[in-house]
């Protein structure tokens, strides 16, 4: 009785699979529009495009569209609960290979600014126009010109000045685990970038919370709610430390270690970066001047 079972049941099976490989082969094949792959079924196994590409209608874009935001919502949900939850092991997830599920670091950046700049106007600036002094001084110095404007646009900005030092950090943060001696598992440049992207996204996701209760509760916003650059730089090495630590397996003497070098490295890379920016200055004028044009820029 069971080996009658038994055969019948690897009969059907034979039979199943019979069918299923001729479905395959009387399917018709066709050829992706967009990459040129040669495929079966109803996406393209490559670039991974519908089969189905007619005309263009209201109706597809708007389907296309709510698709692709409910897409990004949840994926953008997911890392923003990890970041603020577990972030040190989120990114180092996000390094070892799991990365479907979460929003890429410079596109939730984008998405973070878009929506500063929707609701809140870009956050606090500092207010102050390009001084007319600078125009009328460098009128025949365009490098100088150039760079001061720079300069001026990089400092006019809060949310700009504390985005330019994250970056600054990244090599930073590599030289002081290649001194702290850190092997098995350094970041390199391209992971620390990422990593400081990701700090400065959850700041930037906590200072849009906190200008929201700043708005709701209006003149009743307690005063530690406004948006200091220097809490936020704060802020941000508070969570550099921590996803280092996660990431890097970081035991205590050589946490200990990074964070007594990593602010020194830090300063000295930012000290770097800022001598190149102006020495076209130091080079194209004269030494009375240059004095005036950083008396200027400091006010």
């Amino acid at each position: 009785m069971i080996k009658e079972l038994f055969a019948r049941f690897q009969k059907a099976q034979r039979e199943g699979n019979h069918m299923k490989s001729m479905e395959v082969e009387t399917s018709t094949k066709q050829v992706c529009l967009n990459c040129g792959t040669e495929y079966v079924g109803s996406f393209c196994p490559h670039c991974k495009q519908k089969a189905d590409t007619h005309r263009l209608n209201i109706i597809d874009t708007i389907k296309g569209f709510f698709a692709r935001f409910i897409r990004i919502d949840h994926g953008l949900i997911h890392t923003l609960i990890d970041l603020l939850y577990r972030p040190g092991y989120m990114v180092r997830d996000y390094f070892r290979g799991y990365r479907a599920e979460y929003v890429d670091p410079l596109l939730l950046l984008i998405i973070l600014v878009a929506f500063d700049y929707m609701f809140f106007g870009g956050g606090e600036t500092l207010q102050k126009p390009y001084p007319e002094e600078l125009t009328k001084l460098l009128a025949t110095y365009p490098i100088s010109l150039k760079v001061t404007h720079i300069s001026w646009w990089i400092s006019s900005d809060i949310q700009r000045i504390t985005l330019y030092v994250s970056l600054l950090l990244a090599p930073s943060i590599c030289i002081t685990l290649w001194l702290i001696r850190v092997k098995e598992n350094r970041l390199n440049l391209s992971e620390a970038f990422h990593l400081l992207i990701y700090a400065f996204c959850i700041e930037k996701f906590i200072a849009l919370v906190i200008e929201l209760i700043t708005i709701i509760l209006g003149s009743h916003a307690p005063h530690i709610l406004s948006n200091d650059m220097y809490i936020l730089m704060g802020y941000i090495l508070f969570l550099i430390f921590i996803m280092v630590r996660d990431c890097c397996y970081l035991g205590w003497k050589k946490c200990i270690a990074f964070i007594l070098l990593e602010p020194i490295v830090g300063i000295v890379t930012i000290f770097v970066f800022y001598s190149f920016l102006i020495l076209p200055i130091h080079l194209e004028l004269p030494e009375e001047l240059v004095h005036q044009v950083f008396a200027l820029l400091r006010h």
